[in-house]
């Protein structure tokens, strides 16, 4: 008897233990539920509440328990969401697998509503910019915008999803169509009324000009941020932040440190010690630039002490390469030496071979100066081996890539052949059922084709051969143009090379074969893209400031309604009246003058205003300026361009030339254009 009694609790032993463990794993009410489908719902709402709360390390396990009750019970309405919920939880960590289980709740879905597909299609496109897969992001971009196609401009997952499709091609390099979607964006987000969504859309807008290396616009479009920035102090330092960089990069030392004092002022009061020390190493770097050494030692070296106490990273390398910098500026070169050899070990453990060759770079002039030429050399030799590394590895990434989309041409070849098979089979068929008297029609049918081809062709030919001569005349009034953009950017880094100023003449070289290589493009054609028109006008205006040692103040603002890539313009038609404003008006002004181009549309017109505040048109004439007669060619042959597109659009073309007075003084000019509003259709 007792023999049996042992054995019976040596038998029930794991299944107690088994208990045990589950009591411990589900809450207690999970164990009196009797069916498979109650335990499966009873789950999934533990894991929904664990996923709300962030608590991610059980899900997958519940998850896979829940799915095995739900396959067992009679109805299976829970697998969908419960794959859903193994992608939340390895979303953030494992972008792979969370791809998989978000496919897999797409396809488990027999009717799915439309906002828990957009949110899947969402979720996708962000794992495969994680994962850097192209062909999948492209195609779970055209999936979410044929989804959100139907709904309105205020719906709020149309601008949700929109903003997930900008992201999309911006991680895919397509900084136009990201642009696009921004844009978008901020439309539907002003419907809404949702600050949040506007200051977002325009501050990636801003990162993505910034991506393009125009930080002009960089800081146009995140100013613009500004208003909507509201009690939001995270939105606010972001943004502070973000101008911060792009005024460093156009050299605005003024803007750094007014943008800088206001991130620090609401990162202290977020207690947010990573902001402070960031900035804190920004202003050492505005202090360096000053030349004023001490402080900025003082302040790098507080950034340091912080982000030596934390894991190395991007931060970390960045700072200990400012302070190698600023020892090399104080010919502090041994300490320089010490920071260079933190820099490349930090480097290697991240692997950001980028730093290394920073770091190489500026270590091979250290050991110079230090006379170390052995140790040199060989940091030298090192340099030369990651920079030939890293031009192997962008070969064999640019090869994955034309490999990819060989294979993907390949597959739509593929389809296309048996789309053109079906067909043939298909026209055999029906060839098949022909008779003598569909033959006889078809016959007469060609007969009668042919001879309305030969009547438009005949047509055309008479049409072509007039827009041919139209081309060739405004081409020849463009070409007249070129020449006069090169004559005085020649002569102005000319007056740098005799004035040895040798670095504004390299600065000034550098843009003017920027703004050749704008302007031979742009006249290759009848119209550009507003864009394309603003960025060299943007360029010029630009140069002339320099040239005229900042003498004038210039704005360039286009209104809201206007989209600059559908909206075309005639090339190089406002150089000259811009370049006439300020030879002419501001150059000759006694103190700084101002600059203002403004482009406005109405229903069937693009209305261009230049204005400057200089000495105006009947002082200038009585001033001899070199180079008069060919500013008045300049304009003449613009007003011949404007007459031209007058006869061509049928709508009123025009320039007016308005002179402003204050009393009987003249206080500058307005020109004002009215240009026929051409449209870009895709």
């Amino acid at each position: 008897m007792i023999k049996s009694f042992v054995l019976f609790l040596i038998l029930l032993y794991p299944t107690y233990k088994v208990m045990g463990q589950a009591s411990n794993r589900f809450p207690a009410p999970f164990y009196a539920l009797r069916t498979d489908g109650e335990k499966a719902f009873y789950l999934k709402k533990i894991i929904s509440d664990s996923i709300g709360v962030r608590a991610y390390s059980r899900v997958p396990e519940w998850c896979h328990i829940a799915l095995g009750f739900a396959k067992k019970s009679k109805k299976d309405t829970l697998s969908p969401i419960l794959y859903q919920y193994l992608g939340d939880a390895y979303d953030a960590s494992r972008p792979d697998s969370a791809a998989i289980y978000f496919r897999k709740s797409l396809a488990a879905y027999q009717n799915i509503p439309l906002k828990k597909k957009l949110y899947l299609l969402q979720s996708l496109a962000y794992n495969y910019q994680a994962l850097n897969k192209k062909d999948s992001l492209i195609a779970y971009i055209h999936k979410l915008e044929k989804a959100i196609k139907p709904l309105s401009d205020k719906d709020r997952r149309k601008i949700s999803a929109t903003t997930t499709i900008a992201s999309s091609y911006a991680a895919l390099n397509e900084y136009e169509n990201a642009i696009k979607n921004y844009r978008l964006s901020v439309r539907q987000s002003m419907l809404t009324k949702d600050s949040a969504g506007i200051v977002a859309a325009l501050v990636n807008i801003g990162l993505t000009y910034n991506q393009l290396d125009d930080n002009r616009l960089a800081i146009y479009y995140t100013l613009q941020a500004l208003p909507y920035l509201g009690k939001n102090d995270y939105h606010r330092l972001v943004t502070y932040f973000n101008l911060t960089d792009y005024y460093t990069n156009i050299e605005n030392q003024d803007s750094v440190r007014y943008f800088l004092t206001k991130a620090k002022v609401i990162a202290v009061k977020l207690k947010d010690d990573e902001a402070i020390h960031a900035i804190g190493i920004k202003e050492a770097r505005v202090l360096m630039a000053e030349k004023n050494y001490a402080p900025a030692k003082v302040a790098l070296q507080e950034g340091l002490n912080y982000l030596l106490k934390k894991e190395p990273g991007t931060e970390l390398i960045n700072c200990l390469l400012t302070y190698a910098s600023l020892d090399t500026a104080q010919n502090n070169y041994g300490e320089a030496d010490r920071h260079l050899n933190l820099v490349l070990d930090f480097a290697k453990k991240i692997d950001v071979k980028v730093y290394q060759l920073e770091a190489l770079r500026l270590h091979i002039a250290v050991k110079q100066h230090l006379g170390q030429y052995k140790q040199a050399f060989e940091l030298q030799k090192d340099f030369i081996a990651i920079n030939d590394s890293i031009k192997t590895e962008n070969a064999q990434k640019e090869l994955a890539e034309l490999q990819t989309e060989y294979q993907t041409s390949r597959k739509e070849e593929k389809i296309r052949l048996l789309q053109k098979e079906n067909q043939i089979k298909d026209l055999e068929i029906e060839a098949s059922f022909r008779n003598k008297t569909l033959l006889i029609t078809l016959i007469l049918s060609l007969i009668f084709v042919f001879g309305v081809v030969y009547y438009i062709r005949q047509l055309r030919g008479k049409t072509a051969l007039q827009n041919l001569k139209s081309t060739l005349e405004m081409k020849a009034l463009r070409s007249q143009m070129n020449p006069h953009f090169i004559f005085n950017s020649l002569n102005s880094i000319q007056k740098y090379i005799w004035e040895n100023r040798q670095e504004d003449a390299s600065e000034y070289l550098t843009k003017f074969a920027r703004l050749i290589r704008l302007v031979l493009e742009n006249s290759l054609y009848e119209s550009v893209k507003l864009t394309d028109e603003l960025a060299s006008l943007r360029l010029y205006v630009e140069m002339e400031h320099r040239r005229n040692n900042q003498k004038f103040y210039y704005t360039i603002s286009v209104a809201e309604n206007i989209d600059t890539e559908s909206t075309l313009i005639p090339p190089l038609l406002l150089q000259p009246y811009i370049e006439n404003a300020i030879w002419h008006g501001l150059s000759q002004k006694d103190g700084h003058g101002r600059l203002d181009i403004v482009i406005e549309k109405t229903a069937e017109s693009l209305i261009c205003r230049i204005e400057d505040d200089g000495i105006g048109r009947a002082k200038s004439a009585e001033i001899k300026v070199d180079g008069i007669q060919k500013k008045s060619l300049a304009m003449n042959i613009s007003s011949q361009r404007i007459e031209w597109l007058k006869n061509d659009s049928n709508v009123r073309s025009s320039v007016e030339i308005i002179d402003k007075f204050d009393g009987n003084e003249s206080t500058g000019t307005i020109v004002l254009l009215t240009l026929p509003l051409l449209q870009k259709h895709d």
